[in-house]
């Protein structure tokens, strides 16, 4: 039986209702039966979490739905009492006798087919967390904060009354109960999985990502993340390094497309002073400044042969020299590759070292694009919605049904950045508290795949007559494509150039960018 009672309270003691703590919209309140609160109906007091919180919400409750471990005598006679207390139903929907109140498993299974039953109500449905064990409570937050995060969460105690619980932080993992001694192990260490709270997601492939991911977080293995742009490699690696031994060193970012050629040795590697024209003084590099942690070379497929040459070395001897130095110099750091690119396919065309490519692929992940995460695309934008009110101090906006429809159509060939754009853009114009289909389409830089058709078709058939030119409709198509492409390769002019089919490096690119007066990080 669950003889938990929360410390500090006395069956002798009535709790308190701040009348600040009423929640006007809860209509339905989900909890345990806590043995506090079954003390209390037998002597018939009015001084447990349940009752206190019931009497709070009575204005707008509709149903009280319980669940219990506790013997049929004893649900009885709780149940009788909760009547006497309020007009609401009530409902013993799920009962266990003699549960063990730290069974993962069990506790799992009622609590997730409760909140099935009645979540889809939103914000109007309310847990209490303060009857029960630890093990209940816990099993309740990470339900709610994975499949149900419109729930609302309430605590009560005597100090403070009737709260609301507002947890700090996103858990975008499901906890499946496999065993017992796991989900210990969970209860036990949550730093690991909490690294990867920032990847909102609810679908099996990224969660089954999310798993091996923590996994390699615990190697010193290299790790190479592939997708396409804007699918989250960065938000992985970090959330690989912070889940590491290497946690509390840095981390250091450097996309390898970003960085001019001749430069690649002394940005890696560092220099002496007088090493080359410029260097005045000695500057330390990526691999020297991270030593002791994780070094990321996003994009590390835009790497110059000669370069790669050398970090194969780095990773060999784990020894680096700096440019114009002559002393060798022990590092130890941990390499997360990123790219776009068929490595392989890059391999065969001999524009990647075969080498460094097995060097690299030992712990490899793969992250699908947007239109491949079945069920993450409204998820995501919801979460992505409330980031974007937090971090501009913005109200939490709604996306309509028809937005809805929007955004589960289109294309996303930007994948969650591109999401996240649009969201951002579309949250900052409208002053509403509900964003449109139309918001949306105003805020895409992009049509709609759907759309996109019905646009080349109108190029085709302008009518040649009136003030018809040619060069303005094709100064326009222009412009279209190197907006998509500098924003798809986020600013990086050579990735947005080979987008765009321009082999000569940036030169075009940059001469069509100035033609139509548009920026270069646009």
């Amino acid at each position: 039986m669950c003889k938990y009672d929360p410390i500090g309270q006395s069956p002798s003691l009535s709790l308190q209702i701040s009348p600040s703590n009423m929640f006007t919209q809860i209509s339905h309140l989900l909890c345990w039966i806590g043995s506090l609160d079954l003390n209390s109906a037998k002597v018939r007091e009015i001084n447990g979490p349940i009752t206190a919180t019931v009497r709070a919400l009575e204005a707008s409750l509709i149903k009280v739905v319980l669940l219990s471990n506790f013997s049929a005598e004893e649900n009885a006679v709780f149940i009788d009492w909760l009547h006497q207390i309020t007009s609401a139903e009530i409902v013993l929907e799920w009962e266990q006798p003699g549960m063990s109140p730290v069974d993962y498993r069990a506790i799992h299974e009622g609590e997730k087919a409760v909140l099935a039953r009645y979540a889809h109500i939103g914000n109007r449905a309310a847990i209490l967390l303060s009857p029960g064990t630890p093990q209940m409570q816990s099993v309740w937050l990470l339900l709610a904060k994975t499949y149900y995060p419109s729930v609302v969460l309430l605590s009560s105690s005597l100090q403070n009354g009737v709260e609301r619980v507002d947890i700090p932080f996103q858990i975008a993992a499901e906890f499946t109960p496999l065993s017992d001694a796991k989900l210990n192990e969970l209860a036990i260490s949550p730093a690991l999985v909490t690294q990867f709270a920032d990847i909102f997601s609810c679908s099996d492939v990224m969660q089954e990502l999310k798993q091996k991911a923590a996994q390699l977080a615990l190697r010193n293995l290299p790790v190479l993340l592939l997708g396409e742009t804007g699918t989250g490699k960065e938000l992985f690696a970090t959330a690989i390094h912070h889940g590491s031994p290497r946690a509390q060193r840095p981390m250091i970012p450097i996309n390898c497309g970003a960085i001019p050629p001749e430069l690649v040795d002394a940005e890696l590697f560092g220099y002496e002073k007088g090493a080359f024209t410029g260097a005045i003084q000695r500057k330390v590099g990526i691999f020297e400044a991270a030593n002791g942690g994780t070094v990321f070379l996003d994009e590390i497929g835009e790497l110059p042969l000669i370069a790669q040459v050398r970090l194969l070395r780095v990773l060999q001897e784990k020894r680096i020299r700096r440019v114009g130095g002559s002393e060798e110099i022990a590092i130890d750091v941990r390499i997360i590759a990123a790219t776009h690119r068929d490595l392989s396919q890059q391999v065969t065309e001999g524009q990647f070292r075969e080498d460094l490519y097995y060097r690299l692929s030992i712990g490899v992940l793969t992250l699908p694009p947007l239109r491949d995460r079945q069920g993450d695309i409204l998820f995501l934008a919801e979460r992505l919605l409330q980031a974007i009110a937090d971090a501009e101090s913005l109200p939490v906006k709604q996306l309509s049904s028809e937005a809805a429809r929007l955004i589960l159509n289109h294309a996303w060939p930007g994948n969650v950045r591109e999401l996240q754009n649009t969201l951002l853009r579309a949250t900052l114009w409208q002053r509403g508290e509900i964003l449109s289909s139309t918001d949306l389409e105003q805020a895409l830089l992009r049509r709609p795949v759907n759309e996109q058709h019905n646009h080349a078709d109108l190029t085709l058939a302008h009518p040649l007559e009136g003030s018809f030119k040619l060069d303005n409709l094709l100064n326009e198509v222009e412009r279209h494509y190197l907006m998509r492409a500098m924003e798809q390769a986020e600013g990086v002019k050579k990735i947005a150039s080979e987008l765009l089919g321009y082999r000569d490096s940036n030169q075009t690119l940059n001469k069509r960018l100035a033609k139509h007066g548009l920026s270069s990080s646009l």
